[in-house]
């Protein structure tokens, strides 16, 4: 394994840290599986308890996919990556490695056993551990850990989509959001008004398994209080519901299950993409710093180039067209560009490549991203996209520095770079992954090669929960 590649999988995997969350998305993990385990019957502690360990596998680098299918799968080949993000993530009947169509995602119904609610069923199954000084606390986490694939299985359904980085991301490793629901570049299958019967369906379940855990423990609480048919109403509201104003609206209707009791992630609709998200409350997020890796000098120029790019993109802004200084005519390949997210479907491009790229660069600077989704995210045949290039002029934010635009989880610079496999001999390529603060469900891919003594981007592209 090369040295790098055992760097990152040492980084993602020992580091802990409490951030974003993805998939559903936090309104659904998180504050939905609150609410209905405490109609459930739970009480409300132990009902946070178990949302939080539902929201943990997209709370954490070493649990969640934005971080390991760029970097483990697509970077470092593994097939254990691959399986762990089928696991908590994609949960397939399918083995790993297979390709993508021996992987489609089914939803866990009650009535069908499959790897939908294979972990739930198992939490339910097997004896609770007490008597051992914070076993209650344990077992709520794990069985609140095994809701999250459940929930998955009906966001996730389908076959995975293939990410448009074929010379980077192995086929029979790779997972993202099915075509059907969306494709890899879109977030509308973690958007519950997109699919309000899914969103319904999922919730209908985990309220099933819910009850079946407090029968099966009745120490726990009493099940049978509030039958799914009184509930399925308000849950259908929350589903239709578009914007994060509006959920949290919701949240803050039950008195029952009062939103300031939420303490685990008290501010976490910011971390949807819903419509407004970044606007809904004003928390700010941490970042714990890793220990420095020793300096490796490709790797330290790559990161000076990829710091002057960024720079110049995100803080100075130089994307806009015209003049000798012009950043995307002078950094940017744009045939690379196309030939990585749209391939041969020229037919789908309906503006110039370059006012395309430009629009891809402009989009990550908007600062409502539940809008740069609904435009399209960037992909030129999809409805809405013409709408898209009139955000940035609108809605584009200033930021002072890099370290308050972008990140990467768990590391104190805030991007992450390593190597990667050359197209020839005659050039080194190095990628650099991030997160937009204002964007926390996608991972950002940006690409750079060398070749005889020059840097060009040659690669954009993301990968979302």
């Amino acid at each position: 394994m090369p040295k790098i590649t055992i760097f990152i999988l040492v980084l993602v995997f020992t580091t802990s840290f409490e951030e974003v969350s993805y998939s559903w998305e936090s309104d659904m993990h998180y504050g939905l599986t609150k609410w209905l385990a405490v109609k459930a019957g739970f009480k409300l502690d132990d009902a946070e308890i178990i949302a939080a360990g539902a929201e943990s596998s997209d709370r954490s680098s070493a649990l969640k996919a934005s971080v390991i299918v760029p970097i483990n799968i697509c970077c470092g080949k593994s097939a254990e990556a691959s399986r762990h993000v089928q696991h908590h993530h994609f949960p397939s009947d399918g083995y790993v490695p297979s390709p993508r169509y021996s992987r489609k995602v089914m939803p866990g119904h009650e009535y069908r056993k499959n790897s939908g609610n294979r972990w739930v069923r198992q939490e339910i199954a097997v004896p609770v551990i007490t008597g051992i000084n914070g076993s209650h606390n344990t077992n709520l986490n794990r069985f609140g850990q095994s809701l999250h694939p459940l929930g998955d299985s009906w966001s996730h359904q389908g076959l995975p989509d293939m990410p448009p980085c074929p010379n980077l991301c192995p086929e029979n490793l790779v997972w993202s959001h099915s075509e059907e629901r969306g494709g890899w570049a879109s977030h509308d299958a973690d958007l519950t008004h997109k699919y309000e019967n899914d969103s319904v369906e999922t919730a209908k379940t985990i309220y099933y398994y819910m009850e079946q855990y407090l029968i099966k423990n009745p120490d726990y609480g009493q099940p049978g209080m509030n039958p799914w048919e009184s509930l399925e109403p308000q849950v259908r509201k929350f589903a239709k519901m578009q914007t994060a104003l509006e959920k949290r609206d919701w949240f803050d209707s039950h008195n029952d299950v009062p939103l300031s009791s939420y303490n685990t992630y008290p501010c976490f609709l910011r971390n949807t993409s819903l419509l407004g998200n970044n606007d809904i409350c004003k928390e700010k997020f941490s970042q714990k710093a890793s220990p420095a890796s020793k300096d490796n000098i490709s790797i330290s120029e790559a990161s000076r180039y990829f710091e002057f790019f960024l720079t110049d993109w995100i803080i100075r802004r130089r994307i806009d067209k015209g003049g000798i200084d012009d950043l995307i005519k002078e950094h940017v390949n744009i045939a690379d560009i196309k030939n990585m997210l749209i391939g041969n479907k020229t037919e789908s491009l309906k503006i110039r490549e370059e006012d395309w790229v430009r629009t891809l660069f402009a989009m990550w600077l908007v600062r409502d991203h539940g809008l740069v989704n609904h435009y399209g995210h960037g992909i030129p045949d999809r409805k809405g996209f013409e709408e898209l290039p009139q955000l940035y002029d609108k809605m584009s934010q200033n930021f002072e520095n890099l370290s308050d635009a972008i990140h990467f989880p768990s590391i104190s610079q805030p991007f992450l770079v390593t190597q990667i496999s050359p197209f020839n001999n005659a050039e080194q390529r190095f990628a650099a992954f991030f997160q937009f603060y204002h964007a926390p469900r996608d991972m950002v891919t940006l690409i750079a090669s060398r070749g005889s003594g020059s840097w060009k981007i040659t690669g954009l592209c993301w990968i979302i929960d």
